[in-house]
């Protein structure tokens, strides 16, 4: 899977009505912590939908580096770190979701 094709992919699921998540991977319909990839979870992270969505490993690393670059954030101050931001929002997620998706596409990938 391109990266573009999966930053599309973790965006849709949002805009499907998919929960979004801060302070852990994924939330189950108790509000309760659990992991990314379980039917269990019906809300996710940046990092967690990233890792819902790849067919494969390697993708998460390369489309969360287009993610930092599109948000012009060092790779230090982390993804989960500007997931988790007081003030942030659902809609704030998905735009960059997709600013990073255009930013995969203009390399090509």
């Amino acid at each position: 899977m391109k990266s573009s094709e999966l930053l599309d992919t973790c965006a849709d699921r949002w805009e499907a009505g998919f929960g979004w998540a801060q302070r852990c991977l994924a939330r189950n319909a108790a509000n309760e912590p659990a992991p990314a990839t379980s039917k269990d979870a019906v809300a996710c992270c940046s990092i967690g939908m990233l890792l819902r969505c790849a067919k494969e490993f390697d993708g998460i690393g390369i489309a969360s580096t287009y993610l930092t670059n599109y948000l012009l954030i060092d790779p230090v101050y982390a993804i989960s770190v500007w997931n988790d931001a007081t003030s942030r929002t659902k809609e704030e997620i998905i735009h960059a979701f997709r600013g990073a998706a255009e930013l995969a596409r203009s390399a090509k990938d």
